[in-house]
């Protein structure tokens, strides 16, 4: 999607790589590759975490880490 909107943005200025972007009153030129990133992730990011049901929660448990300030004389966890 996001190369469909770039492509279509360079063709609409002759395949220049800059795309004048209004919004508003406000004009910026950039590139449009970047542009079309930037709109794409936008739009998609909002609407893919709203399709996403799961609860986000972190499982991870004490047990998941072992203690080698004993071994190594630094203080710290370690992933087991």
């Amino acid at each position: 999607m996001g190369i469909a909107t770039g492509t279509i943005m360079a063709a609409s200025q002759s395949f220049k790589s800059a795309y004048p972007l209004s919004i508003g009153s406000f004009k910026v030129t950039m590139y449009s590759a970047f542009q079309a990133s930037l709109i794409m992730t936008v739009v998609l990011t909002p609407a893919t975490r709203r399709m996403d049901r799961r609860e986000s929660r972190d499982e991870t448990r004490p047990d998941d880490y072992v203690d080698v300030s004993a071994s190594t004389g630094d203080p710290g966890l370690i992933p087991a």
